[in-house]
């Protein structure tokens, strides 16, 4: 495939880029506008990190599926994320920010999350984008390349135009929502919570370990037993680009932290642990056990 026109959407030109030329002709234009649309396809099955498979940018008048296997300086695309006179429109897009981190160096900003601006206009929390479509326009998305390739290539006509219908529709929504809130409190207040949530993205320290179902029934020492091995399996996982699941499972996680092991034949106890885990990483886990356990009550989360 070459960059060109492959279809139109939503009466829009969807522009398909592989080339860098054509990639830097189309951020030129992006640039110069007050709003764009974003959002990302994204792979991760077998690693730690999402693999970029496109990126997607709307302006009002144009999509443009940018294809990160063939073109590899976005250098121009990471400058429109950091363009401060552009505000990006996303919609649930804390994966996506971590794709485009990793990807393009670079972060969304100023940033709108639809999904959090909607929250402050009477929807539901995390409400999905397929619905809001569906009250605010009428317009009715498909599902079935939810659980695509997207790393495959070519990419089929089907999957061109589902990520397509992903941006088509976003800078329309926004405007619809910035109406609504216009001129009230909650419209600042939501503008300060996107900004909040780009701000806790860049100041994270891996995933949140409080996020363990089940973590809600232990006490301070296991909660400290619990951050201490999630802390490990995040930085093991990260080096090792490994699915965190695959790695040692919330599971397991929160039975060594229920039952605070402190010698080898302990860990065996723990079903959920994989035989391979314990006998490669079992004097690892108990000294972040002991570590934990050591720690003074004022250290306990």
């Amino acid at each position: 495939m070459t960059s060109g026109i492959v279809e139109t959407f939503n009466g829009m030109p969807v522009h398909y880029i592989d080339a860098p030329e054509a990639l830097a002709a189309a951020a030129a234009g992006w640039l110069a506008r007050e709003v764009v649309a974003l959002d990302t396809e994204f792979m991760r099955v077998r690693t730690f990190h999402a693999q970029a498979a496109l990126f997607q940018v709307c302006d009002g008048e144009a999509c443009y599926l940018v294809d990160p296997l063939a073109v590899r300086d976005l250098a121009p695309l990471a400058r429109l994320l950091e363009a401060p006179d552009v505000l990006k429109v996303m919609h649930s897009c804390s994966e996506d920010l971590e794709v485009c981190e990793r990807h393009l160096g670079a972060l969304p900003d100023p940033l709108v999350d639809t999904q959090i601006v909607a929250a402050f206009c009477g929807y539901p929390l995390s409400v999905g984008y397929q619905k809001m479509l569906a009250r605010e326009f009428d317009v009715h998305l498909g599902k079935s390349e939810t659980r695509t390739d997207w790393l495959q290539r070519p990419l089929s006509p089907a999957q061109l135009h589902y990520a397509a219908e992903d941006v088509a529709f976003l800078p329309a929504l926004w405007r619809v929502l910035a109406a609504r809130l216009d001129g009230k409190p909650a419209g600042d207040w939501a503008r300060e919570e996107c900004a909040a949530t780009l701000a806790r993205f860049r100041s994270r320290a891996g995933a949140d370990w409080r996020a363990i179902g089940g973590a809600w029934r232990l006490d301070p020492r296991a909660l400290a037993v619990l951050r201490s091995l999630h802390a490990w399996r995040e930085e093991t996982a990260r080096t090792r680009d490994l699915p965190r699941s695959w790695l040692v499972p919330d599971a397991a996680l929160l039975a060594l932290a229920e039952l605070r092991p402190q010698r080898e034949e302990q860990l065996a106890a723990v079903r959920e642990l994989p035989d391979g885990v314990r006998r490669r990483h079992g004097r690892t886990i108990l000294e972040r056990v002991a570590a934990a356990l050591a720690l003074e009550p004022a250290e306990l989360p």
